[in-house]
């Protein structure tokens, strides 16, 4: 008997955030060491997926996409590596400092996952997906300026590419006397630009 199921999943999402972020460390007596934290972003994150469930025959598929479109909506200081503009006592050149439009970023996410029976009670599955993440505001929005000094100790960059995580997965399930569940699976991730 030939048993064929389709399911077709779809959706969006999206995201605006306000990040309006003003922390430091002060200490009248001793000033020295001192650093202030600010950033006031709104960044826009898009998500979209499809997602096919196949079955056929006992066997499954589930093949996915998702589209991420991640805009940090914000214009940065333009600087090579050599810059003088983070110069000891040079903070305020930051305020007349040239900055750009951070360009936003767009990544395609596949996924899949099939298992294949092997008797009434055992299966091989096989998973494969690639996933990002959201790297931490501050090493995207943060500009830390000690104020005794007034020395930048610390610049990020919202061009900073978007991690992520390619995941393997193979493995067997087996329905021991119908009451145990063994599963032995095996799995790599890869990270990338983290």
């Amino acid at each position: 008997q030939i048993n064929r199921v389709n399911e077709v999943k779809a959706g969006i999402e999206f995201i605006r955030q306000n990040s309006n972020v003003n922390y430091g460390s002060f200490d009248k007596v001793l000033p020295s060491g001192r650093t202030t934290s600010k950033w006031n972003t709104n960044p826009i994150r898009i998500g979209a997926f499809i997602q096919d469930k196949l079955e056929f025959n006992g066997m499954i598929a589930n093949l996915g996409l998702r589209l991420t479109y991640s805009d940090p909506n914000i214009e940065w200081y333009d600087y090579d590596d050599f810059t003088d503009l983070f110069d000891n006592g040079n903070a305020s050149a930051l305020d007349t400092a040239a900055t750009s439009d951070v360009k936003p970023q767009i990544v395609l996410q596949p996924r899949l996952g099939v298992s294949f029976p092997i008797t009434d009670n055992s299966k091989f599955f096989f998973n494969y997906g690639h996933n990002i993440q959201l790297p931490d505001p501050e090493n995207l929005y943060l500009v830390r300026v000690e104020p005794f000094t007034n020395t930048v100790t610390r610049v990020a960059s919202p061009n900073t590419k978007l991690p992520k995580t390619i995941n393997y997965e193979i493995g067997y399930e087996d329905n021991v006397f119908n009451n145990y569940l063994v599963r032995v699976s095996g799995y790599y991730n890869d990270a990338r630009d983290q």
